[in-house]
């Protein structure tokens, strides 16, 4: 089911063996624009810390308690290498990490193994993964549409099983009158770190024609999506499960 991301943000984080600390963030990675890890905050346990889990490491969020429930003990999550030692996410980080929980790792077989080989003296190992973005970073970036701001990144859409973020919802009614709508991730040509821009490869016809994202929708309802290039070239004609809203 599709859901909003942004609205898990402070859910409950719980270890098998007792309360961990709260979801603070996710990465996504910019090549898939799939969820890459949740960021969990410590809080009261271990104030200041905050760990990175990947999909492998969550047994899986309960909606309705507003918890994610990870497949770790608070010993082993104590016992983690220290993502504030680390930041930016590198490439010696994630590989650390992977062994420790000893999860399979996403870049196995053929994904820049090179780079992530534990070669203390290899710049690439040490150096950040350029492809992670912070979700609460992006959320407020200015959207460009043939170099014009047409509004602003409101929040992202993905799917609870896979982790897949095929949508992001855009604010393009400003301040008085709130319009938002449903844009396909791979539509993202560039993001600016710089700039807090974030620039579509779409005309400002077809972005007149994405649907509306609307909350209140029901949750059995579907979404249509049809996307054309500046070309008018068909890129996207996929039904999708209604984004369920949350209480």
């Amino acid at each position: 089911m599709l859901r909003s991301l942004n609205a898990q943000l402070k859910y409950t984080v719980e270890a098998r063996d007792g309360e961990a600390g709260h979801l603070s963030d996710f990465l996504l990675d910019d090549r898939t624009w799939a969820v890459r890890y949740a960021v969990v905050d410590l809080g009261k346990w271990l104030p200041g810390r905050e760990v990175l889990f990947a999909q492998p490491g969550i047994e899986g969020a309960n909606f309705e308690s507003q918890t994610l429930t990870l497949n770790a003990t608070r010993a082993q999550i104590e016992a983690s290498p220290d993502l504030g030692e680390n930041a930016p996410v590198s490439r010696e980080y994630e590989h650390y990490l992977y062994e420790h929980y000893r999860w399979p790792a996403y870049w196995a077989p053929g994904f820049e193994a090179s780079a992530l080989s534990p070669d203390a003296d290899s710049p690439a190992f040490k150096a950040a993964n350029p492809h992670l973005r912070s979700l609460r970073e992006l959320r407020g970036y200015e959207i460009l549409v043939d170099d014009k701001s047409v509004g602003r990144v409101d929040e992202f859409m993905g799917y609870e099983d896979t982790w897949e973020v095929p949508f992001f919802v855009a604010n393009v009614g400003g301040w008085f009158q709130k319009e938002r709508l449903m844009v396909p991730t791979k539509l993202i040509q560039d993001i600016s770190f710089a700039g807090h821009t974030m620039a579509l490869n779409i005309s400002t016809n077809t972005l007149d024609a994405l649907p509306i994202y609307d909350p209140k929708a029901p949750e059995a309802g579907r979404l249509e999506i049809c996307v054309y290039d500046f070309r008018g070239k068909l890129l996207s004609h996929e039904p999708v499960d209604a984004p369920t809203r949350h209480k």
